[in-house]
């Protein structure tokens, strides 16, 4: 291998927008451009280019030729930031939105979250689309999109996902496969209007566990007994509205969809659910279903908290709980962990503050305190 060849990048089709900027460069990676020096070598000697759809820096006396589908993107009306579907590379690059599809309403559909498909390095990938209306680098011909798959994880999940990615030091591509719907949903006919779902003759009990404080987000540890099946909570759960209930396991899933589907409440179950998630009901489900998109989020409910469970077990190793509680901080909902044995981690959330009515909470000790946002 040519020893000056060895610091170019491999990936010869998108502009990569420098998540990591090597000392002494200008802060932009001119990706397009390489293979330039060879292909130019090659050229002269009268031989063709040895990659297919290499690209060269664009100057003023440069012609940008158009694909067979109307994609020319000399100068974009639009350009978005994309993170392809490549776990080992785990990095944004722009992309011209086509002219064509301004024409035919596809560019008005574009937002953070949604899932295109983009030329990469020779191959058709999967990729989501990060932001909207970014200024790229001068003197770059951008790829435009090659299509537009869906809707993805919607803004709120995109960045918890990259703050997941942070705190267990991971990638963001693996989180947000986990954030993503199993199949593809378009945006035709989804209703993001809550419905309610609630019967008057629910008993109003336990709804003191979910309130908030003006100091911050409450979390409450409740230490209740092994055999409790936790419809109860449920229910004071979805009374304030739409909830997230995660259980460790898919039979107590099970046993408090059907009782909260009896009680009226529209429940989301599984990852088949994701687009009735998304247009508003209660989710209930195991470790992944913290990643479903739900716009009107009330309250947070952890059942047995401590249970292993809720732990990835391969990378990244994400803890269902913790990301809960970070997803309910960072929408200003209360949470309540549910163990007979709490952990550790669940106290350090809650305050040393203790409060114990046998009488009311029907021999429930409980452990409530406030997260200062």
């Amino acid at each position: 291998m040519n020893p000056k060849n060895q610091e170019e990048l491999p990936f010869g089709d998108p502009v990569s927008v420098g998540d990591s900027t090597p000392q002494g460069s200008t802060g932009v990676t001119d990706i397009s451009a390489t293979n330039t020096r060879s292909s130019s070598r090659n050229e002269g000697k009268g031989g063709p280019s040895p990659l297919k759809g290499t690209r060269i820096r664009a100057s003023e006396s440069d012609t940008t030729t158009s694909s067979d589908d109307d994609t020319s993107v000399n100068q974009p009306k639009l350009v978005v930031r994309v993170l392809p579907d490549i776990v080992a590379l785990d990095k944004t690059f722009d992309y011209a939105v086509p002219d064509h599809w301004h024409r035919d309403g596809r560019a008005e559909k574009l937002i953070v979250g949604s899932i295109v498909r983009v030329d990469f390095n020779g191959r058709r990938v999967r990729g989501w689309v990060t932001e909207v209306d970014v200024t790229p680098p001068g003197g770059i011909t951008l790829q435009p999109l090659q299509h537009l798959t869906g809707i993805g994880p919607p803004e709120e999940l995109i960045d918890l996902a990259f703050w997941a990615a942070w705190r267990w030091a991971g990638r963001r591509v693996t989180l947000l496969r986990s954030a993503s719907p199993m199949t593809v949903v378009s945006a035709t006919g989804i209703d993001t209007a809550a419905v309610s779902g609630y019967s008057p003759k629910n008993p109003r009990y336990r709804d003191d566990l979910f309130t908030t404080s003006t100091a911050g987000v409450n979390v409450t540890v409740l230490r209740s007994a092994p055999c409790d099946d936790g419809v109860a909570i449920s229910l004071a759960a979805t009374r304030r509205g739409d909830a997230l209930i995660l259980v460790p396991n898919i039979a107590l899933a099970g046993r408090i969809t059907s009782a909260l589907r009896s009680a009226g409440v529209r429940v989301a179950f599984g990852s088949h659910a994701w687009r009735q998630a998304l247009a508003g009901a209660t989710v209930v489900g195991t470790r992944k279903a913290v990643w479903m998109p739900m716009p009107s989020l009330a309250a947070v409910v952890v059942f047995d908290e401590h249970e292993e469970d809720f732990q990835e077990r391969y990378s990244v190793t994400w803890n269902a709980r913790d990301v809960a509680l970070e997803r309910a901080r960072r929408r200003g909902v209360p949470t309540v962990l549910v163990s007979p044995i709490p952990s550790l981690e669940a106290i350090a959330q809650a305050s040393s503050q203790i409060d114990r009515d046998i009488a009311a909470t029907g021999g429930v000790e409980g452990v409530t305190g406030a997260i200062a946002q």
